[in-house]
């Protein structure tokens, strides 16, 4: 059966036997961001990404079956020109899902982003304190806050995203009420991943995903949403594609910056990358929710 996706619910239907190709590619547009989470897994690179080449990687992604991008950084607003990218990719075909801290977000930008995108997607890292004191930014949980009561304005399919730590594993009931109260469809609940900032925190702050569900379980007969809790232990399961055409397994413990480069889609047809893709199962299975 062909790979069928839900904007309002951000779920997938497919028979996991049949996949061929990529179900999702993270699409990272900038690696600029206007934070400084202490958890952080990326690179910050103030370097502009070059809008030639991300058109032509969304141009060869398309022709070859791909659906659904996810538009991510950094932090995707810092761009001039995202909304010339999110129009680009929304008028080739692309389901598109736009993830963002929230914080360059307002009326205006929403405003002008709304007509191209099937979903939001934000991070919240438990009540005001812990949030605040993640992020490293006083007052950013009320702009999230903000954000989520704007998205239900325009009536955006809105997600949440949450990094769980030892020092918020116990705001995951604060975290769920947010959800039921601004309807939120899904809630991911992450491991940390050892990797950039996360590697310096990893010991001190690990919670295994073993334990981040028997925190969700203690409340799970009045819990609404959606939840999906990702162990990041599992190597390969998220695929970014970079400007410069590089197609990226992560995590990939075993290589530099814990990301296997797999190929180069400017150079190579994305099926062969897909051929040679040494994480397939666990990507296939990344996608699906189990209840």
């Amino acid at each position: 059966m062909p790979i069928k996706y839900d904007g309002k619910k951000d779920s997938y239907d497919y028979d996991k036997e049949s996949v061929n190709f990529f179900i999702n590619v993270g699409f990272v547009v900038t690696k600029k961001c206007n934070l400084k989470c202490i958890h952080c897994c990326e690179t910050v690179d103030n370097n502009e990404f070059d809008l030639i080449n991300i058109k032509k990687i969304l141009d060869k992604l398309f022709e070859e079956g791909l659906r659904k991008v996810c538009i991510t950084g950094g932090e995707p607003l810092m761009r001039k020109d995202i909304v010339e990218i999110l129009k680009y990719a929304h008028e080739k075909g692309f389901n598109i899902t736009f993830s963002t801290n929230g914080t360059m977000l307002d009326k205006s930008k929403l405003t002008q982003i709304r007509p191209f995108i099937d979903n939001i997607r934000f991070s919240i890292y438990g009540n005001e304190e812990n949030h605040d004191r993640v992020t490293l930014i006083k007052g950013n949980y009320k702009k999230v806050i903000e954000c989520l009561k704007l998205t239900q304005e325009f009536k955006i399919p809105t997600g949440l995203i949450m990094t769980v730590l030892k020092s918020n594993l116990f705001d995951i009931e604060d975290v769920v009420d947010i959800c039921d109260k601004y309807n939120v469809g899904k809630l991911y609940l992450f491991s940390l991943m050892p990797t950039e900032r996360g590697e310096q925190i990893y010991d001190a702050e690990y919670v295994s995903p073993e334990n981040i569900f028997q925190e969700v379980a203690k409340n799970s007969s009045n819990i609404k949403v959606v939840v999906k809790i990702i162990d990041w232990r599992i190597e390969g399961q998220c695929i970014l594609a970079y400007d410069n055409g590089d197609i990226v397994a992560q995590p990939s413990y075993s290589d530099v910056g814990n990301k296997k480069i797999v190929g180069n889609i400017l150079k190579e047809e994305a099926s062969a990358i897909w051929k040679k893709y040494p994480f397939k199962q666990a990507h296939i299975d990344y996608y699906l929710d189990y209840h």
